[in-house]
């Protein structure tokens, strides 16, 4: 059949199911969250795993994974948004040298660190197991700036020798809020009578 074009036309659909409890929900084909002890042999991810971290600007931001049954297979972190390969086991494969893995010796923790943490980094990061099929668990990071407001009025009058009582209220996810520092007219007070 000379000049004719003959074309072949494939077309399979995948519709695999991820498995949380009692909810289910559609993935991707090549992922899947493999939940509490399926079996002693298989690579799992703890169901404590905090999913969601929130950084402050500036900060450390530690995302966690915690594999069980890892054996012999390989922990990756994955930036979702651009599918830029992190690290793969201890080893990092970015050049933005603000991301490193910590995996405590004798321990089942793989922790993706960034530091100093930016908005920028907000988003979904996957910690992914070499298993076949592949397993992965995404952690959300919100960032946030760390903000401090004093309760109460704008303006307040007071006698002069008045003492007045004022509260500063620092917004961070931190259990460490850090140094605060008062100021009056741009000048930094040094003891609690201002």
């Amino acid at each position: 059949m000379k000049g004719e074009i003959w074309t072949l036309m494939f077309v399979a659909t995948v519709q695999p199911l991820l498995t949380i409890g009692r909810q289910t929900e559609d993935l991707s084909p090549q992922h899947e969250i493999t939940w509490g002890r399926p079996n002693s042999e298989t690579a799992y991810f703890d169901d404590d795993t905090d999913m969601n971290v929130t950084a402050v600007v500036g900060k450390q931001a530690r995302l966690p994974c915690r594999v069980i049954n890892l054996d012999k297979k390989d922990v990756s972190w994955i930036r979702q948004r651009d599918l830029h390969i992190l690290t793969v086991g201890i080893l990092t494969y970015t050049s933005d040298d603000r991301f490193k893995v910590f995996h405590p010796e004798d321990s089942d923790d793989w922790y993706l660190e960034i530091s100093p943490v930016t908005f920028r980094d907000a988003g979904v990061y996957e910690c992914q197991v070499s298993t076949s099929p592949k397993i992965f668990l995404p952690v959300s990071l919100a960032v946030e700036v760390q903000q401090a407001r004093i309760n109460g009025p704008k303006e307040v009058f007071i006698q002069n020798g008045s003492t007045i009582k004022l509260m500063c209220v620092v917004n961070t996810h931190s259990e460490n809020v850090g140094q605060v520092t008062w100021f009056r007219d741009s000048a930094e007070l040094d003891d609690s009578r201002g």
